[in-house]
Protein backbone atom coordinates (compact mmCIF):
# COMPACT_ATOMS: atom_id res chain seq x y z
CA UNK A 1 0.00 0.00 0.00
CA UNK A 2 1.09 3.55 -0.76
CA UNK A 3 -0.38 6.66 0.88
CA UNK A 4 0.24 10.18 -0.38
CA UNK A 5 -1.00 13.38 1.25
CA UNK A 6 1.48 15.59 -0.62
CA UNK A 7 0.71 19.31 -0.68
CA UNK A 8 -2.49 18.69 1.25
CA UNK A 9 -2.36 21.31 4.02
CA UNK A 10 -3.64 19.61 7.15
CA UNK A 11 -5.99 21.29 9.61
CA UNK A 12 -4.60 23.90 12.04
CA UNK A 13 -4.36 21.29 14.80
CA UNK A 14 -1.93 19.22 12.73
CA UNK A 15 -2.06 15.51 12.03
CA UNK A 16 -3.92 13.43 14.61
CA UNK A 17 -2.45 10.47 16.47
CA UNK A 18 -5.04 8.11 14.97
CA UNK A 19 -4.67 9.39 11.39
CA UNK A 20 -3.54 5.94 10.22
CA UNK A 21 -5.65 3.80 12.54
CA UNK A 22 -6.59 0.58 10.80
CA UNK A 23 -3.59 0.67 8.45
CA UNK A 24 -1.38 -2.32 9.27
CA UNK A 25 1.51 -1.45 6.96
CA UNK A 26 2.49 0.94 4.20
CA UNK A 27 5.26 0.66 1.61
CA UNK A 28 5.51 4.36 0.83
CA UNK A 29 4.03 7.11 2.99
CA UNK A 30 4.38 10.68 1.77
CA UNK A 31 3.38 13.77 3.77
CA UNK A 32 5.50 16.12 1.67
CA UNK A 33 4.67 19.83 1.97
CA UNK A 34 1.60 19.14 4.11
CA UNK A 35 2.00 22.11 6.48
CA UNK A 36 2.88 19.84 9.43
CA UNK A 37 4.50 21.54 12.42
CA UNK A 38 4.43 18.64 14.87
CA UNK A 39 4.08 14.85 14.91
CA UNK A 40 2.24 12.85 17.61
CA UNK A 41 4.61 10.40 19.35
CA UNK A 42 2.37 7.43 18.52
CA UNK A 43 1.60 8.37 14.91
CA UNK A 44 3.25 5.18 13.59
CA UNK A 45 2.54 2.97 16.62
CA UNK A 46 0.13 0.63 14.86
CA UNK A 47 1.52 0.81 11.31
CA UNK A 48 4.66 -0.76 9.91
CA UNK A 49 6.72 1.49 7.62
CA UNK A 50 8.19 -0.76 4.92
CA UNK A 51 10.18 1.37 2.47
CA UNK A 52 10.04 5.16 2.48
CA UNK A 53 8.64 7.99 4.59
CA UNK A 54 8.61 11.52 3.19
CA UNK A 55 8.17 14.35 5.69
CA UNK A 56 10.04 16.90 3.59
CA UNK A 57 9.19 20.59 3.20
CA UNK A 58 7.08 20.90 6.32
CA UNK A 59 7.46 23.07 9.43
CA UNK A 60 8.77 20.53 11.91
CA UNK A 61 10.89 22.04 14.67
CA UNK A 62 11.41 18.81 16.62
CA UNK A 63 10.74 15.08 16.46
CA UNK A 64 9.34 12.94 19.30
CA UNK A 65 12.12 10.75 20.67
CA UNK A 66 9.89 7.66 20.50
CA UNK A 67 8.37 8.35 17.07
CA UNK A 68 9.65 5.03 15.68
CA UNK A 69 9.94 3.10 18.95
CA UNK A 70 6.48 1.60 19.38
CA UNK A 71 7.01 -1.23 16.90
CA UNK A 72 9.59 -2.54 14.43
CA UNK A 73 9.86 -0.99 10.96
CA UNK A 74 11.60 -1.91 7.71
CA UNK A 75 12.02 1.68 6.59
CA UNK A 76 14.87 2.18 4.07
CA UNK A 77 14.53 5.85 3.12
CA UNK A 78 13.61 8.80 5.36
CA UNK A 79 13.09 12.32 4.02
CA UNK A 80 13.24 15.10 6.63
CA UNK A 81 14.66 17.73 4.29
CA UNK A 82 13.77 21.42 4.41
CA UNK A 83 12.03 21.55 7.76
CA UNK A 84 13.01 23.70 10.76
CA UNK A 85 14.69 21.05 12.92
CA UNK A 86 17.25 22.46 15.38
CA UNK A 87 18.23 19.19 17.02
CA UNK A 88 17.57 15.45 16.86
CA UNK A 89 16.77 13.47 20.01
CA UNK A 90 19.32 10.82 20.91
CA UNK A 91 18.08 7.40 19.84
CA UNK A 92 15.50 8.72 17.38
CA UNK A 93 16.57 6.17 14.71
CA UNK A 94 17.41 3.24 17.00
CA UNK A 95 14.40 1.16 15.91
CA UNK A 96 15.11 1.53 12.18
CA UNK A 97 17.66 -1.25 11.50
CA UNK A 98 17.08 -1.19 7.72
CA UNK A 99 17.43 2.59 7.29
CA UNK A 100 19.96 3.29 4.50
CA UNK A 101 19.37 6.83 3.21
CA UNK A 102 18.62 9.84 5.44
CA UNK A 103 17.89 13.28 3.96
CA UNK A 104 18.26 16.03 6.56
CA UNK A 105 19.49 18.91 4.42
CA UNK A 106 17.96 22.37 4.60
CA UNK A 107 17.16 22.38 8.31
CA UNK A 108 18.47 24.43 11.26
CA UNK A 109 20.50 21.70 12.96
CA UNK A 110 23.28 23.07 15.16
CA UNK A 111 24.62 19.75 16.46
CA UNK A 112 24.27 15.98 16.10
CA UNK A 113 23.38 13.53 18.88
CA UNK A 114 25.78 10.87 20.07
CA UNK A 115 25.58 7.55 18.23
CA UNK A 116 22.88 8.97 15.98
CA UNK A 117 23.02 6.09 13.47
CA UNK A 118 23.72 3.22 15.84
CA UNK A 119 21.93 0.06 14.73
CA UNK A 120 20.86 1.42 11.34
CA UNK A 121 22.09 0.28 7.89
CA UNK A 122 23.02 3.81 6.86
CA UNK A 123 25.08 4.27 3.68
CA UNK A 124 24.17 7.82 2.59
CA UNK A 125 23.64 10.82 4.87
CA UNK A 126 22.68 14.26 3.55
CA UNK A 127 23.33 17.03 6.09
CA UNK A 128 24.21 20.01 3.91
CA UNK A 129 22.60 23.44 4.41
CA UNK A 130 22.36 23.29 8.20
CA UNK A 131 24.01 25.32 10.98
CA UNK A 132 26.37 22.71 12.42
CA UNK A 133 29.54 24.27 13.86
CA UNK A 134 31.15 21.34 15.71
CA UNK A 135 31.01 17.57 15.47
CA UNK A 136 32.28 16.07 18.71
CA UNK A 137 33.50 12.66 19.83
CA UNK A 138 30.06 11.05 20.07
CA UNK A 139 30.46 8.86 16.94
CA UNK A 140 27.32 10.24 15.23
CA UNK A 141 28.09 8.45 11.93
CA UNK A 142 28.92 5.01 13.31
CA UNK A 143 26.28 2.34 12.64
CA UNK A 144 28.01 -0.06 15.01
CA UNK A 145 27.96 -2.69 12.27
CA UNK A 146 30.65 -4.25 10.10
CA UNK A 147 28.40 -5.16 7.17
CA UNK A 148 27.08 -1.67 6.41
CA UNK A 149 28.61 1.75 7.00
CA UNK A 150 28.22 5.31 5.74
CA UNK A 151 29.82 5.70 2.29
CA UNK A 152 28.59 9.21 1.40
CA UNK A 153 28.42 12.13 3.85
CA UNK A 154 27.44 15.56 2.51
CA UNK A 155 28.20 18.33 5.02
CA UNK A 156 28.77 21.35 2.80
CA UNK A 157 27.08 24.67 3.62
CA UNK A 158 27.57 24.21 7.36
CA UNK A 159 29.74 26.69 9.33
CA UNK A 160 31.97 23.90 10.66
CA UNK A 161 34.96 24.97 12.75
CA UNK A 162 35.94 21.61 14.27
CA UNK A 163 35.51 17.88 13.75
CA UNK A 164 36.95 15.60 16.42
CA UNK A 165 38.84 12.57 15.08
CA UNK A 166 36.50 10.30 17.03
CA UNK A 167 33.50 11.87 15.34
CA UNK A 168 34.26 10.18 12.02
CA UNK A 169 34.91 6.75 13.48
CA UNK A 170 32.93 3.99 11.82
CA UNK A 171 32.70 5.38 8.29
CA UNK A 172 33.26 3.05 5.36
CA UNK A 173 36.85 2.80 4.12
CA UNK A 174 37.26 5.40 1.32
CA UNK A 175 33.97 7.07 2.26
CA UNK A 176 33.33 10.36 0.46
CA UNK A 177 32.92 13.43 2.70
CA UNK A 178 32.05 16.81 1.17
CA UNK A 179 32.30 19.96 3.32
CA UNK A 180 33.38 23.59 3.60
CA UNK A 181 36.96 23.82 4.86
CA UNK A 182 37.46 27.60 5.17
CA UNK A 183 37.42 27.57 8.99
CA UNK A 184 38.12 23.90 9.47
CA UNK A 185 41.17 21.79 10.17
CA UNK A 186 40.61 18.33 8.68
CA UNK A 187 41.10 15.79 11.48
CA UNK A 188 43.80 13.17 11.23
CA UNK A 189 42.56 9.58 11.22
CA UNK A 190 44.11 6.18 10.60
CA UNK A 191 41.15 5.37 8.40
CA UNK A 192 41.38 6.14 4.68
CA UNK A 193 38.68 8.70 3.85
CA UNK A 194 38.13 10.99 0.86
CA UNK A 195 37.59 14.60 1.97
CA UNK A 196 36.45 17.09 -0.68
CA UNK A 197 36.62 20.78 0.26
CA UNK A 198 34.19 23.00 -1.64
CA UNK A 199 33.28 26.70 -1.71
CA UNK A 200 29.98 28.39 -0.95
CA UNK A 201 29.07 28.43 -4.65
CA UNK A 202 29.41 24.66 -4.94
CA UNK A 203 26.46 23.04 -6.73
CA UNK A 204 26.43 19.29 -6.04
CA UNK A 205 25.40 16.74 -8.65
CA UNK A 206 23.99 13.54 -7.20
CA UNK A 207 22.72 10.40 -8.94
CA UNK A 208 19.39 9.40 -7.42
CA UNK A 209 16.61 6.89 -7.94
CA UNK A 210 13.30 8.03 -9.43
CA UNK A 211 11.41 8.56 -6.17
CA UNK A 212 14.19 10.58 -4.56
CA UNK A 213 14.87 12.56 -7.74
CA UNK A 214 11.22 13.60 -7.83
CA UNK A 215 11.48 14.95 -4.29
CA UNK A 216 14.78 16.74 -5.02
CA UNK A 217 13.29 18.37 -8.12
CA UNK A 218 10.76 20.12 -5.87
CA UNK A 219 13.40 21.39 -3.45
CA UNK A 220 15.96 23.31 -5.48
CA UNK A 221 17.47 20.68 -7.81
CA UNK A 222 17.27 20.11 -11.55
CA UNK A 223 17.05 16.39 -12.28
CA UNK A 224 17.89 14.90 -15.67
CA UNK A 225 16.63 11.36 -16.16
CA UNK A 226 19.07 8.80 -17.51
CA UNK A 227 18.65 5.19 -18.54
CA UNK A 228 21.35 4.07 -16.12
CA UNK A 229 19.41 1.78 -13.78
CA UNK A 230 16.40 4.13 -13.91
CA UNK A 231 18.23 6.94 -12.13
CA UNK A 232 18.44 10.71 -12.55
CA UNK A 233 21.37 13.07 -12.22
CA UNK A 234 20.24 15.89 -9.93
CA UNK A 235 22.18 19.16 -9.78
CA UNK A 236 21.55 21.89 -7.24
CA UNK A 237 20.24 25.12 -8.75
CA UNK A 238 22.74 27.96 -8.56
CA UNK A 239 22.55 30.49 -5.74
CA UNK A 240 19.69 32.91 -6.39
CA UNK A 241 18.09 30.83 -9.16
CA UNK A 242 15.62 28.76 -7.12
Amino acid sequence: MMISLDENPLNPNGISEDAFAGVASVVKLSLFKANIDMLPPKLFASMELKWSLNLGLNKLKELPVDLFSHRSHRLRILYLLRNELRYLPRGIFRNLPYLQHLYLFGNQLISLPEQMLLGTSMTQLYLFQNKITNIDEGRPFDTGRNDTRVKLLLLQDNPLTSISPGAITGLEENAEIVLYCDLLLIPWTEQRLNFTCVSNVYTPSIRLDGETAETFSLTGFYCDHTDEQHTSLCTACGVGTY
